[in-house]
């Protein structure tokens, strides 16, 4: 949350300069322009001696936002390692998926409690590495596993979409982005009570709302946001009693 204007004026009389005055003009909103697809500025970006310079044609959009920020250590990309070309030790699975070790060794193997829905690739080192499917299904019994299911009962899943790892990722992010959107529901609804009194931040509550929708609902962002569990409790918050109905008869 940036400072108000008072808190500036307070840095400012403290002798203490203002963040936003002394930051580079690289280092400002790289990640905000990025999201709105806007073109980053490199221009300002210091070039140390024996080093590349980004530009569009030789740097991937990650490199160039860390070039922006004022950044020096990344490699040229004829340097980088190529990544997935060997796959993931079981160790980096383990942080990826965040399924335990056991979890995963019973996923690839048969018997002794094991579900064998994968057969990871060994190298000739006799280690074995994990593929982007191998990480595809393991986060997908991992989200199982979330909800309580145990690893027969992942593998029934698993038989009833014919092994469609992504048929069971796209049932999982349905059911997310239904649980995301209570969460934010009662999330917004805890804030407009927390703030009851509070005019002046109900409706800045209640613009940011309107505002997300208009963002992703496009045309329909100002009913759709009123159509909102949320906006009832927030609307009558500030019109009183009864309000809501009468402000949606008007549309």
């Amino acid at each position: 949350m940036s400072p108000g204007p008072s808190c500036v004026r307070s840095l400012k009389r403290r002798g203490r300069p203002s963040r936003e005055k002394n930051t580079p003009p690289h280092r400002r909103s790289a990640l905000g322009r990025f999201y709105k697809n806007e073109e980053i500025d490199m221009s300002h970006a210091r070039v140390p001696k024996g080093r590349f310079e980004p530009n569009g044609h030789c740097c991937s959009t990650l490199e160039r936002i860390y070039w922006s920020q004022g950044e020096f250590s990344m490699k040229p990309r004829h340097q980088h390692k190529k990544l997935g070309q060997a796959g993931w030790k079981i160790s980096e699975v383990e942080r990826l998926t965040g399924l335990s070790r056991r979890d995963i060794q019973r996923v690839c193997y048969q018997g002794e409690g094991g579900i064998g829905l994968l057969s990871p690739k060994e190298t000739k080192w006799g280690y074995r590495v994990y593929s982007t499917r191998d990480l595809k299904v393991l986060y997908a019994v991992a989200l199982l596993r979330e909800r309580g299911m145990t690893l027969p009962q992942v593998k029934r899943e698993f038989e009833r979409v014919h092994s469609d790892a992504d048929a069971i990722l796209d049932e999982q992010v349905d059911l997310l982005r239904e649980e995301i959107e209570r969460n934010v529901s009662r999330y917004h609804k805890a804030l407009a009570l927390g703030h009851a009194k509070d005019r002046n931040a109900l409706e800045r509550l209640f613009r940011r709302i309107v505002a997300f929708e208009l963002t992703f609902a496009g045309d329909d962002g100002p009913d759709s946001a009123l159509d909102l569990p949320e906006m009832e409790l927030l609307v009558e918050l500030m019109y009183g009693p009864g309000s809501y109905e009468g402000i949606r008869g008007l549309l």
